[in-house]
């Protein structure tokens, strides 16, 4: 999706892997001034849940979404879900059931995080529901489905990250706004929130288009609400773009402002401590700048 709610779905293997530091391939052709903002993966036979930064979810069939080529625009949003104005999908989550037994986590761009059973989006209108409450100008960004025992992170542009138990998130019903998940220092902002199993490692990748693997145990858990630790070091000028759980076998697309994507091994990405400041992802141009990436995984990959 992009920045102004155009969408679009295509095969995975529209996009070559390459090596580490390539240019990459356009994957979406964007109206003037306009910017790709989201990528996801999914089945075609999944539920898309699509959230909004107004705190509403909708829900549509993956292949009710219109296949373009890599190099169409897509449609507008506006055509497939009831939006009110100033109002755009910043988070969507594949479904195939809608287990009792599962919760999704959502985050906020202020740091806070709820947790709500997943059986409570069954039912959705074409117009919407409400899935978490906002304070202020606060705004939804990230959701996943966890199994209501997995560990939350929460990553910020300055390069902070908290761990912490979903435990230490009890459940809430869609109308709860949720409670704090990190303490923001003055200039920072969120910029990603994943959820963390029994494997895998922590992604940071920059706006600058520099990156790097880091083990989780480099990471402490900690108790909810806190400033969190050190999980990269910046150049100048530099800010985290994205920070995102992976796995060895996955492969990567990143995506940058213009358009331009491009898809890597996991493993081919150097693994560092958390006071390195990466090797360089993505060669960009000067105007250029990395802001999102997305997780090819293995189980995904059959068309």
């Amino acid at each position: 999706t992009t920045r102004d709610n155009f969408i679009k779905r295509m095969p995975v293997t529209s996009f070559r892997a390459q090596q580490r530091g390539g240019v990459g391939v356009t994957g979406m052709t964007t109206r003037e001034e306009d910017i790709v903002d989201k990528i996801f993966v999914a089945t075609a036979r999944s539920y898309i849940l699509f959230f909004s930064n107004k705190g509403k979810v909708f829900r549509l069939k993956a292949y009710d979404i219109p296949e373009v080529g890599r190099t169409g625009k897509g449609q507008s949003i506006a055509n497939l879900l009831q939006l009110e104005e100033k109002e755009f999908v910043t988070a969507a989550v594949a479904v195939k059931t809608f287990d009792p037994k599962k919760f999704l986590v959502m985050g906020t761009e202020a740091g806070n995080v709820k947790k709500t059973s997943l059986s409570d989006f069954e039912n959705i209108r074409r117009s919407g529901i409400i899935a978490i409450s906002l304070k202020g100008d606060d705004q939804l960004r990230w959701v996943h489905e966890t199994d209501g025992n997995r560990e939350v992170i929460f990553g910020t542009a300055k390069g902070m990250i908290i761990r912490f138990k979903e435990k230490d998130a009890r459940p809430m019903g869609r109308g709860a706004a949720g409670t704090r998940a990190i303490k923001l220092r003055k200039g920072d902002e969120v910029i990603a929130m994943d959820v963390v199993g029994d494997k895998g490692d922590l992604l940071a990748v920059s706006r600058g288009g520099f990156g790097k693997r880091m083990p989780m145990k480099e990471f402490r858990t900690q108790r909810r609400g806190g400033t969190g630790l050190t999980a990269m070091k910046l150049r100048e000028k530099d800010a985290v773009a994205r920070m995102r759980i992976i796995f060895p076998d996955d492969e990567l697309l990143f995506v940058t402002a213009q358009g331009v994507i491009s898809r890597q091994k996991a493993k081919g990405i150097s693994t560092q401590g958390r006071y390195a400041k990466g090797v360089r992802i993505q060669r960009l141009e000067t105007s250029d700048q990395l802001v999102d990436l997305a997780r090819v995984a293995v189980e995904v990959k059959v068309e």
